[in-house]
C-alpha cells in the first residue's frame, strides 16, 4: 500500500508545480522553461533524425544552448519540414510512440497530420491547460471537473459532465441541437466563434431564455462586435482561447479578457521577425512555439503562421504568465496581378471596422476580382458598405475590382472552420457542409 500513496503523492506535487507555475515570477518560470527545454533538445538530438540534421547543419549541439535565448541558435520550422519526410525521420525511434495523432483542418492551404503529446494530456494536466479561467475563478479546485460543459466540434470525446454535440448536426438544424444544449444546463459553452454566432442567432430568434455561465470561443479569430453580440443575447461572459490542433492549448484569456495568458509551463512562445530573429517585446510578429513535453514528435521553433505580439507586463488580474495577442494568420494570402496580399494587410485595413463585423471572408473570384463578404454586426450600415469597399480599393488599387457583399453565413471548410482568405481561381474553395 505504502507505495502506490508515495506515488500519488508524488504526481500530486509534480501537478501542482505545473499547476500553479504561471502564478509565479518570470525568473521561476524562465528557468522552469530551460531546465525542460535542455532535456527535450538532449532527447530529440539522440532519438529524432530530423533534429539531429537541423542540428549538425547549424553546425550545434544541443548541449550548446544553455539558455532561452540560445535557442534562436536553431532555424525556425513549419508544416513544410515534416511534409513530405518518412515518419521515422521526425519521430522518436527509440521507443514505441505515444499520442494521438491529428490533422490540421488545412485553414492555411497546407492541412497537416501531426503526433500530438499525451505527455500533459491527462485528465488534471487537461483541465489545467484548457479550463485555466475555471480554476482561476475558484483556486481551491484544482480541475474544473464540477463544470458541465457543452462541446460543439467535429471530434466528439467522452468525458464526465460534458455534452458533446457534432459540429455538421447542429449547423443543419440548430433550433433542435440548441434545444438539445440548453436542456443540459451546461456551465460552459465551447466552439468556432461562426458557430457560436450562430448559437447566440438562434437564442435570440426564438427567444429562448437561457444563460450558461461562459461561453469559450477557439479555432477561429474572435472579433469585438461578435464578442459583444454573444454576450449581449446570452447575458454571460465570452472567454477566447488560441491553439493549434497539433500543439493544443497554447492561451487563455483571465478576467480582464486583455490578451491570453499563456500556457508557459508547457510551452515557449517567441515573436520574431522575417529573418526568425527575436523582435523586442511588445513588438509584432510571427509566433513561433517551442513545445517543451512532445518528445514523440517534437516541435521546435515552430511557424504557427500566425502574427501576434506578447508581453510580460503583470496583467490586472495579477497573474504573472506572458500574455500574447493574436493578430491573424499571415500564412494565407492572395496573388492580385504581380502582387503577393497576405491577410493580415487585410486585417490592418479592416481593423477600423472591426465593430461593426461579426464576420469577413476576402474572396478572389477572378483574376480582376475581389469579393469581400461581410456578416454585419448591429452596428454596421450602407455607409459602412461603401468605406470597406474604398478602403480594400486603395489596398489593392488597379489589381482588381472590389465589391461588398453583406450575408447571413459564410461557407465553412468541412472540419467546420471558415476561410479567411479564399482564392476560387485556384480551386481551393473547400466543401460546404452549411446550409445555404
Amino acid at each position: 500500500m505504502g507505495f502506490p500513496v508515495m506515488r500519488y503523492v508524488s504526481e500530486c506535487v509534480a501537478f501542482m508545480r505545473f499547476h500553479i507555475l504561471h502564478r509565479r515570477s518570470r525568473k521561476v518560470i524562465e528557468k522552469w522553461q530551460t531546465d525542460r527545454l535542455r532535456r527535450l533538445l538532449v532527447h530529440a538530438e539522440k532519438n529524432v533524425p530530423l533534429y539531429k540534421e537541423l542540428m549538425a547543419t547549424q553546425n550545434i549541439r544541443a548541449t550548446d544552448i544553455s539558455t532561452l535565448e540560445n535557442l534562436s541558435f536553431l532555424p525556425v520550422i513549419n508544416k513544410k519540414t515534416f511534409i513530405g519526410r518518412q515518419v521515422v525521420e521526425y519521430t522518436d525511434g527509440s521507443r514505441h510512440l505515444s499520442g494521438q495523432w491529428v490533422t490540421t483542418s488545412g485553414s492555411s492551404g497546407v492541412p497537416f497530420t501531426a503526433l500530438r503529446r499525451t505527455e500533459v494530456q491527462t485528465l488534471w494536466y487537461g483541465y489545467s491547460l484548457n479550463s485555466r479561467f475555471l480554476t482561476w475563478e475558484m483556486p481551491w479546485r484544482l480541475n474544473a471537473d464540477w463544470a458541465r460543459v457543452a462541446h460543439i466540434r467535429v471530434r466528439p470525446r467522452e468525458r464526465k459532465n460534458h455534452l458533446w454535440i457534432p459540429l455538421g448536426a447542429f449547423l443543419n438544424n440548430p433550433r433542435s441541437l440548441l434545444q438539445q444544449i440548453v436542456d443540459f444546463k451546461p456551465d460552459v459553452v465551447e466552439s468556432f466563434a461562426s458557430v457560436l454566432y450562430v448559437l447566440a442567432r438562434e437564442v435570440d430568434r426564438y427567444g429562448i431564455v437561457w444563460k450558461p455561465r461562459y461561453v469559450v470561443s477557439g479555432g477561429e479569430q474572435l472579433s469585438p462586435a461578435g464578442r459583444l453580440f454573444i454576450e449581449n443575447t446570452l447575458g454571460c461572459e465570452v472567454y477566447n482561447r488560441y491553439g493549434l490542433e497539433e500543439l493544443g492549448t497554447v492561451g487563455v484569456e483571465c478576467m480582464q479578457h486583455d490578451g491570453l495568458h499563456i500556457n508557459s509551463e508547457s510551452l515557449i512562445v517567441e515573436i520574431v521577425d522575417e529573418s526568425g530573429a527575436s523582435v523586442p517585446e511588445t513588438n509584432h510578429g510571427r509566433v513561433i512555439i517551442t513545445d517543451l513535453f512532445n518528445t514523440s514528435m517534437p516541435f521546435v521553433r515552430y511557424d504557427t503562421g500566425d502574427r501576434g505580439h506578447m508581453s510580460w507586463a503583470r496583467c490586472a488580474c495579477g497573474l504573472r504568465a506572458p500574455r500574447l495577442w493574436i493578430e491573424g494568420r499571415y500564412s494565407t494570402f492572395l496573388q492580385l496581378g504581380d502582387q503577393t496580399f497576405h491577410h493580415f494587410y487585410f486585417s490592418y485595413t479592416l481593423k477600423p471596422f472591426k465593430n461593426q463585423i461579426l464576420q469577413y471572408q476576402v474572396v478572389k473570384r477572378a483574376e480582376n476580382d475581389l469579393l469581400i463578404r461581410i456578416i454585419p454586426g448591429s452596428a454596421f450600415g450602407d455607409e459602412t458598405t461603401v468605406a470597406i469597399q474604398k478602403e480594400i480599393a486603395n489596398l489593392v488599387k488597379e489589381t482588381a475590382s472590389v465589391r461588398v457583399e453583406c450575408v447571413a453565413e459564410i461557407k465553412r471548410m468541412p472540419r467546420g472552420k471558415s476561410q479567411v482568405i479564399v482564392d476560387e481561381t485556384a480551386g481551393t474553395q473547400k466543401p460546404d457542409i452549411l446550409k445555404q
